[in-house]
């Protein structure tokens, strides 16, 4: 089912009926596990109005006979929002009825919290909140707490702030807090700054600054400012003074990035160099950018390169784009080469643009495996040339591998969407 979907998304609309009515028949025979569900929920779109219902239906009776939790779960997640009212109380039941796993039944009323009925919410919210505060594991804690924080009450959320408080290790009271620092009250903004600032470890202090600058009002920010100049760290000082630079006036913005930039050039560790940098991209002025790639260039592992340079192509001035490009063959992963190649290629003149598209288009045929490079066609597809045929007359030789892709691709759905094995990650 899997690659049914993939199909149908970069396939002539002339094939979609037959792969529609194998993948249908496929879901009908037997659910794999979340994989099933989720190929599913992908076919939707391009199943005829008259027959969803029927889809959805089979979707869910094959998610609530999965017999692993967290993985129904999981399913339920990506259905509910398909599902009708009387099919989200059936969902409802089946959570309540779980019982090896308090964090999985969570997660299920999470999933199915915004698509209940109005007068149903508010018990789920206490139920989830006496939950939540009991896992002893912090990350739960934090994603549980974060998932509920916009139906909380007042005097909840004053129990979640509680449950933040009893956490033994302050560097996990600070993760809970920030997972709650978007819905805080602006009377507990200021106290939660004072915290952030005292504590001890940078990269808590840091990670806590910058869930807090978006909710800082402009009386506080100088004070959250001096406390990222404060931090010793490169790493930590970047992202505390990347997240605040969109919320500072811009008197001292200009100053604020140059910091940003400084410290996260400074960063020892290659790949937290490149994430630092990739964060900062969308801020950076003309001069400032070609800093950043030269340092992205002259990271030494192309894999951690990869990524900052994908961060900075959309933002990067035509002049410097031919840098960017020259250094995408070293990335080692097909799928990297290709994403790299089609967002320098959004960014050139349209006379230009075809030929780094045959580039991009060549290296996705040339993967073996067949799931794979439907991926990569699928990804594609968006970025190729609309209202003309998909391989319009370009001159370059390497289009000729390029062409063949399609017709590759209809023999493959031929042979293999009768036999459709399950769906793999």
């Amino acid at each position: 089912m899997l690659r049914a979907v993939e199909l149908l998304t970069i396939l002539p609309p002339s094939w979609h009926e037959e792969l529609v009515a194998d993948a249908i028949a496929a879901l009908r025979e037997g659910c794999d596990g979340y994989w099933h569900i989720d190929a599913a929920v992908d076919l939707l779109p391009h199943v005829p109005a008259g027959r969803r219902a029927d889809v959805v239906t089979a979707a869910l009776d094959s998610t609530l006979g999965l017999t692993d939790e967290e993985s129904r779960t999981r399913a339920l997640g990506r259905l509910v929002a398909h599902l009708a009212p009387e099919q989200v109380e059936r969902a409802l039941d089946a959570v309540d009825a779980m019982a090896e796993d308090d964090v999985d039944r969570f997660d299920g009323w999470m999933a199915l919290l915004p698509y209940l009925p109005a007068g149903r919410r508010p018990g789920i919210v206490e139920r989830g909140l006496a939950a939540a505060v009991t896992f002893h594991d912090p990350y739960h804690l934090c994603t549980g707490l974060a998932a509920l924080a916009p139906y909380l009450s007042a005097e909840q959320f004053q129990r979640a702030l509680a449950a933040a408080a009893d956490t033994p290790l302050p560097h996990r009271t600070a993760e809970v807090l920030g997972a709650l620092a978007s819905h805080l009250p602006a009377d507990r903004v200021a106290p939660v700054l004072e915290y952030a600032l005292w504590l001890p470890l940078e990269d808590a202090r840091a990670s806590l600054l910058a869930a807090l600058a978006p909710r800082l009002p402009a009386r506080l920010l100088p004070h959250a400012l001096a406390g990222a100049k404060a931090l010793t760290g490169p790493d930590p000082r970047a992202r505390a003074l990347t997240a605040l630079l969109p919320h500072l006036p811009e008197a001292v913005r200009g100053a604020t990035r140059r910091r940003a930039l400084d410290a996260a050039l400074a960063v020892e560790r290659p790949h937290r160099r490149a994430e630092a940098v990739a964060a900062l991209a969308g801020h950076l002025a003309h001069a400032q950018l070609d800093r950043a790639l030269a340092a992205v260039l002259s990271i030494g592992n192309p894999s951690e390169r990869g990524p900052a340079l994908l961060a900075l192509v959309p933002h990067l001035p035509e002049d410097q784009l031919g840098r960017a490009l020259d250094a995408v063959p070293a990335l080692p992963e097909a799928s990297a080469r290709i994403e790299a190649w089609v967002a320098v290629a959004r960014r050139m003149q349209a006379g230009r643009r075809r030929s780094v598209l045959v580039l991009a288009v060549a290296a996705a045929d040339a993967i073996r495996d067949d799931a794979w490079r439907a991926r990569a066609l699928t990804g594609l597809a968006a970025a190729l040339p609309r209202g003309r045929p998909v391989w319009p007359r370009w001159t370059r030789p390497s289009t000729r591998s390029a062409r063949s892709a399609w017709s590759r691709a209809g023999t493959w759905r031929r042979r293999r969407t009768a036999r459709m094995p399950g769906p793999r990650r």
